[in-house]
């Protein structure tokens, strides 16, 4: 196709510019050497070839309409930061790690365990820009840039040569992937006014990997729009090559222990009626992350433990049931074993607290913290790993679809019943100041699982402290409560998020 004819199609057809802002020839002259290098770089389908040249022509011309000279624009989209990525046939293929072996299990028809983390940039985001961005960065994290297969005895992912595209923001939150498709990929990324999205696949990745990715992509989108951002603070480089330990699975470091597995007694679930609709609600508490650290200074606690010490207690006040509260919290295994792993890392504890123990506050503290640094200690933790990795060990040559009927019947009679809700905590993200600068805050959304009504997560960002509640219920006690209780200490809350999505 001539350059004039993609250029009427994308741009005209369209309606994005006026007819009046056609390229002198000479610039079209330019623009033709510019796509028949880029074009001698991608070896994709016909279709995602069109939207690939799709995609560098919008951002030529927003950047056109903005002022920027056409030899500024060619060299700032050069098709060499692309390298040889789009145009390299490959059947790379990774076995997953050991906590990414249960996600693939598990799913079913309308659930998957998918995760979301979000920034939200000073100034509404520019699609054509996030685009780009997208496309550059996908490169530096080929272990994403895959899609998921099934062998006889384990899932395993395999990378795919495709256009990796943005949406925008139109339906439920960490709503399932369908990853049904031999090309269909296992993470989305997703902008909706000022704010950037990466919805993952838990198989891919967990929370700290996922952050790596979305840092890096931001920056590079804040780079593309003349902000000098460097590549610190935990954002890779572009112009760097993907390095082995990014990919590893890293479970296999761990000591061996002898460990048995513990069933104990089923969680109290909080009341309410299970929606039909996952989630069908996500909220936002934001707080000053300074006020929150001022509060746990004085009690000589860390923020995780005050967070589960509101959680178990509004749990408490939002069911009438007898018996525990038991909430699973996240534990990132790279802090305890030296690991550049991008992929899964982290292994759960479990903070267990009878109803008949929850009226005394500071009590309830103490009590927290004295578990918290009981089950995560190395050794407690390593204790916890090597039984997984021997459950791994044990049951790679039984067959996959007997692994699926067991690990449902699992879900089914344990599973979530074993505990009954989550705090995941991604504390306080480093980056660098220029980086900073550009964003508001950030927030971090579970996904719900198939039984417990409501997840918290929480991220801290720019002195902001969020914390955010998905929801499996239309009951609205337990964020009451818990509004109330954090009020009372004296915190300012903003509450912001979604209406009911049954509704």
């Amino acid at each position: 196709m001539l350059l004039k004819e993609l250029w009427l199609e994308v741009v005209l057809m369209k309606k994005k510019i006026k007819k009046d802002c056609e390229f002198s020839s000479k610039e079209q002259e330019m623009l033709q050497i510019f796509f028949d290098e880029l074009n001698k770089k991608i070896l994709l389908s016909k279709k995602d070839t069109k939207l690939f040249n799709n995609d560098f022509m919008k951002a030529i011309n927003y950047y056109y309409n903005n002022g920027y000279e056409l030899s500024e624009i060619v060299k700032l989209l050069s098709p060499k930061k692309i390298g040889n990525f789009y145009s390299k046939k490959t059947q790379k293929w990774y076995g997953l790690d050991n906590a990414a072996k249960l996600y693939p299990l598990s799913m079913k028809k309308n659930w998957m365990a998918v995760f979301r983390l979000s920034i939200y940039a000073n100034e509404d985001i520019i699609p054509e820009i996030l685009q780009i961005a997208l496309t550059y960065t996908i490169e530096r994290f080929p272990i994403f840039a895959t899609t998921v297969r099934r062998g006889f005895f384990w899932h395993y992912i395999e990378e795919i040569r495709i256009r990796f595209g943005i949406a925008q923001e139109n339906n439920i939150p960490v709503r399932s992937i369908n990853i049904s498709n031999l090309t269909r990929k296992t993470f989305r990324v997703l902008y909706y006014k000022n704010r950037i999205s990466v919805e993952f696949f838990h198989v891919l990745t967990d929370g700290t990997g996922g952050m790596t990715f979305l840092k890096t992509l931001a920056a590079e989108y804040f780079r593309l729009l003349g902000k000098n951002i460097p590549n610190t603070n935990g954002i890779l480089s572009l112009q760097e090559h993907p390095q082995i330990e990014e990919a590893a699975n890293d479970f296999i470091k761990g000591t061996k222990y002898k460990s048995k597995f513990t069933n104990d007694k089923p969680a109290v679930q909080i009341d309410g009626k299970l929606s039909k609709i996952k989630p069908c609600q996500v909220i936002h508490f934001d707080f000053s992350s300074e006020e929150i650290m001022k509060y746990c200074k004085t009690k000589d606690i860390t923020v995780t433990v005050l967070m589960l010490a509101l959680i178990i207690t509004a749990c408490n006040y939002s069911t009438s049931k007898k018996g525990d509260i038991k909430v699973q919290v996240p534990v990132n295994m790279r802090k305890y074993y030296d690991s550049n792993t991008l992929r899964n890392f982290s292994l759960y504890v479990l903070i267990c607290v009878s109803k008949d123990n929850c009226s005394d506050f500071d009590l309830l503290l103490k009590n927290i913290k004295e578990q918290l640094n009981t089950k995560t200690t190395k050794e407690a933790l390593s204790k916890n790993m090597s039984w997984a990795n021997n459950t791994v060990e044990k049951t790679s040559f039984i067959p996959l679809f007997i692994k699926k009927t067991l690990v449902g019947l699992g879900n089914k009679y344990l599973g979530n019943m074993a505990f009954t809700t989550v705090l995941s905590n991604l504390g306080n993200i480093d980056m660098p100041n220029e980086l900073r600068d550009e964003i508001d805050k950030m927030d971090f959304v579970l996904g719900t699982t198939l039984i417990n009504r409501v997840l918290f997560s929480l991220v801290t960002c720019n002195n902001t402290m969020t914390l955010s509640i998905s929801k499996f219920t239309l009951n609205s006690a337990l964020e009451n409560n818990l509004y109330n209780m954090i009020s009372s200490l004296g915190f300012k809350v903003t509450v912001s998020g979604s209406d009911v999505y049954e509704n």
